[in-house]
């Protein structure tokens, strides 16, 4: 049988009962509020129908080798969704991502998707996370997260591509999170991390700092 390494944020179902991974253990789900949020459906009249979650379907023998950990407990979680037309060289060029960061784990789960109306030309988008605390203070960033499209016409290639993607955050700063700004961008630029950096340690606040990077990435 081979091995199954399931990435945290994957739900798994397994003899009439649904898991979560946590921290690399499946977390029993008991309550169904936090079963129907983890499954929700994500519905938008501009991105259409995105299934955020990867559901796996596990035999008696597989569950029992994935490690169990405590029953799942429904956490504080701060969402946000964001849509722009890209800054670029071009025009018609979108991205949306809608994204959930767990206070407590510091499992930051999202979906990006980016797509073209442009017949023959693509691009490279980026998005990611900046957290703020209480006073709008910076404290902490994810990855900047590449996800790349072909126009419309070109034959054999994708000119639309939503992506599922998961990162984990300290949850030190989770905690103290109060705010998360999405930003999206065209390909980044070299550099871009330790900008940020050095705008956080000057204490610069989120909405300047989300500026300042589709200024650099634009």
């Amino acid at each position: 049988m081979p091995e199954i390494y399931p990435a945290d944020g994957t739900l798994l179902r397994a003899n009439g009962e649904v898991y979560v991974m946590v921290s690399g253990e499946r977390q029993r789900i008991s309550d169904p509020e936090a079963l129907s949020e983890l499954t929700k459906v994500v519905e938008d009249s501009d991105v259409g129908t995105i299934d955020v979650p990867t559901m796996l379907t596990l035999s008696e023998e597989q569950l029992a080798a994935v490690p169990q950990g405590p029953d799942f407990v429904a956490e504080a979680l701060i969402e946000a969704t964001r849509q722009d037309e890209v800054t670029s060289n071009m025009p018609r060029r979108y991205m949306w991502t809608r994204a959930t960061v767990s206070q407590e784990s510091g499992i930051v789960s999202a979906t990006t998707r980016v797509w073209t109306t442009q017949p023959w030309v693509g691009f490279t988008g980026g998005a990611m996370l900046l957290l703020a605390g209480q006073n709008g203070e910076v404290i902490g960033y994810t990855n900047l997260i590449q996800i790349g499209v072909d126009g419309f016409r070109i034959p054999f290639m994708t000119s639309d591509r939503p992506v599922p993607w998961q990162q984990n955050l300290s949850p030190e700063v989770t905690r103290r999170t109060q705010h998360i700004e999405i930003v999206h961008t065209h390909a980044p630029k070299p550099r871009l991390e330790a900008i940020l950096t050095q705008m956080r340690d000057a204490g610069k606040l989120i909405g300047e700092i989300a500026v300042a990077v589709r200024a650099i990435t634009g």
